[in-house]
């Protein structure tokens, strides 16, 4: 029997310039043992898998750098699901990185932990001397509840989440290949079968803002908008499934953000009349396939209001961005 408490799964694809801030964020003699990390290069071009490999050389019961052929973000998530030896499971992309010492009390309380998914905080920003913190739930160190009670006011995603690996594979979770957004996925989907819920009062997970090719840099989300249509898709037909399940008013609130994600994502095209219409023949189909997650994006704080606003006006609002861009959500975290 594996005596690996926490398997992380590092992303990392092309990610020369940070990977070793990364992989030094675990290196923590105490804690050592309990850690298992896939560092996945994913058809990569650069010196990050050469880069990986000499810790792996040096702590070989801790770091494993697999090369594999390009298949996109999911695949690297879908490897170490497969790989796993951790009694937990959690994300790390490769050009972010833990707060060591936040890592370590992570590890101590799952050690002793039954939840089947473990909340903490997170903190972004362009270094480790710059960062913001972000919190996604307002509970103190140790508090356990029933998921089916906790419906945070915020979207939580895969930064805050730590989950126990045992539930992953009970919800054959399987992300897509070859498209973005699949965190999105992973963040939602194994909450079906959730029961208990443990809360950490600290920052675990240093998200790295202003890199180019980020996933949610305004050009990234409008060249690959149809991907992320994709996965809302899959997401809104995923949580149809779930309308009995106990979660359901998780499940509900976490998959409207995205919807609300996807109309911001047609906010940042170019304003014009045809894409006013776009947005409205998007909006009204989900209205009329997915009513529930229609009515719960309006509910989505401030973006929410706005979205209200539009469905208000035959979506004439939308032409409140010549003065007011910000409502694009472009500045948005």
């Amino acid at each position: 029997m594996s005596n690996k408490i926490l398997t992380v799964s590092v992303a990392a694809y092309n990610v020369e310039k940070y990977i070793q801030q990364n992989i030094e964020s675990m290196i923590i003699p105490e804690i050592m043992d309990l850690l298992e990390v896939f560092i996945v290069d994913d058809g990569g071009t650069d010196q990050t898998a050469e880069i990986a490999k000499k810790y792996e050389e040096q702590y070989p019961e801790t770091f494993h750098v697999v090369h594999k052929e390009n298949g996109g973000y999911g695949t690297t998530v879908n490897y170490s699901m497969a790989h796993a030896t951790g009694k937990y499971f959690k994300l790390l992309d490769g050009d972010d990185w833990f707060d060591a010492n936040h890592l370590k009390y992570l590890i101590k309380a799952l050690r002793t932990s039954d939840a089947d998914v473990v909340f903490t905080h997170y903190a972004y920003g362009c270094d480790e001397k710059n960062l913001r913190l972000i919190k996604r739930h307002h509970m103190h160190n140790g508090y356990e509840c029933l998921m089916k009670d906790f419906v945070p006011r915020k979207p939580v995603g895969m930064w805050c989440i730590t989950f126990k690996t045992e539930l992953l594979r009970r919800t054959n979770l399987i992300l897509p290949s070859h498209s973005l957004y699949t965190d999105q996925l992973y963040a939602i989907v194994p909450f079906s079968a959730a029961k208990k819920a443990l809360f950490i009062d600290l920052p675990v997970y240093c998200y790295r803002v202003g890199r180019d090719g980020q996933s949610m840099s305004v050009e990234s989300r409008i060249r690959h908008k149809d991907e992320m249509l994709r996965i809302c898709r899959k997401t809104y037909e995923f949580c149809e499934t779930q309308r009995n399940s106990e979660n359901y008013r998780y499940i509900l609130r976490r998959v409207a953000r995205f919807h609300v994600i996807a109309i911001q994502t047609y906010l940042l095209l170019p304003l014009s009349d045809h894409n006013r219409r776009t947005i409205k023949r998007y909006d009204q189909k989900i209205r009329r396939e997915f009513p529930d997650i229609y009515k719960g994006a309006a509910r989505c704080q401030k973006m929410g209001i706005f979205v209200s606003m539009m469905r208000k006006t035959n979506y004439m609002a939308y032409w409140l961005l010549k003065i007011y861009p910000a409502l694009s959500g472009k500045n948005n975290k």
